[in-house]
């Protein structure tokens, strides 16, 4: 981190101070614009940053329930990035996740979505191109590995139906080829995992998290940049805990076993021996013919 982003950051921290509200926000951000001017990168200035800023708590007011700490990391983060903060349409999301199970005192995470995630891996310099996208069930798609993978996806323009699969691509300045894909139910293990409260990435924008969930595959392919490893490390450092209710699962009530005897000795069914038992029916039932026969002989 350079002298001047870490000045960015403790300019913001030593004037916060008191609750966090909109105003006391946006006077802080434009008290060290000039500190965020020199963090930024040249194709965004100062003035649309805290646009973007302030136009991200106005769509989630809960950022303002987050700690001053938190909140100020993520914007500085953002700044160094080069990231614009906006949900689908930008680079990342700033969300105010709860820890502890406290609606108060919140951390502000930053996550990286999936335009983030190609917009940084880039920067890497091996990358010709990348891209991923989403098979749905009434799309054409098949696709096979090997020295030579192949991959044809044609998408269904009316009605395609629910995600089936989701696959990435990525081409080399080598020349090589990569492909990944993910089965949806592979997708969904991953998002259960992370937090799925009501502002989770995962729940409002559940594809492209899908696509940056595959395209994050691919990346392993890459040298990763220090500003791609720092933006993982940021969405990874807090423990998350969902806003829903988890209930454990319903104990299933144990089956009736099956209790035969076999010379007065109750055995469970997976004790018995059938040859055993054949030959104890067999036996019975020969007494029983040898009695009889006795018994009409005695006639």
């Amino acid at each position: 981190m350079s002298a001047d982003k870490t000045g960015v950051q403790q300019a913001l921290a030593k004037n916060a101070g008191g609750a966090l509200d909109r105003g006391s926000v946006q006077k802080l951000i434009q008290d060290n614009a000039a500190e965020l001017a020199r963090a930024l990168p040249k194709h965004i200035t100062s003035d649309r940053f805290i646009k973007i800023l302030l136009l991200c708590i106005d769509r989630n007011p809960d950022l303002l329930k987050c700690t001053q700490k938190s909140l100020i990391t993520c914007m500085v983060q953002c700044a160094e990035l080069g990231l614009t903060p906006g949900g689908a349409q930008g680079h990342a999301y700033l969300i105010p996740y709860r820890v502890g199970g406290s609606d108060t005192g919140r951390t502000c995470t930053l996550i990286l979505g999936y335009r983030g995630l190609i917009h940084l891996a880039k920067r890497s310099g091996e990358l010709a191109d990348i891209e991923a996208r989403v098979v749905h069930t009434h799309d054409v798609f098949r696709f096979s590995f090997g020295l030579t993978p192949e991959l044809h996806h044609v998408p269904a323009l009316k009605d395609p139906g629910a995600p089936l699969a989701v696959y990435g691509l990525a081409k080399l300045r080598n020349g090589e080829t990569h492909v990944e894909v993910m089965t949806w139910a592979e997708v969904e293990r991953i998002r259960d995992r992370k937090s799925l409260q009501s502002d989770s990435p995962w729940k409002t924008d559940p594809e492209e998290m899908a696509r940056k969930t595959v395209a994050r595959r691919l990346v392993k392919y890459l040298e990763m940049s220090p500003e791609l490893a720092q933006a993982f490390d940021a969405e990874e450092g807090v423990e998350l805990v969902p806003e829903i209710e988890v209930t454990a699962p319903p104990v299933p009530k144990a089956k009736k076993e099956r209790v035969l005897k076999v010379e007065d000795a109750e055995l469970t069914a997976g004790d018995i021996d059938p040859d055993e038992v054949a030959r104890q029916a067999a036996n019975e039932q020969a007494e029983k013919a040898l009695a009889a026969a006795e018994k009409g002989g005695a006639k």
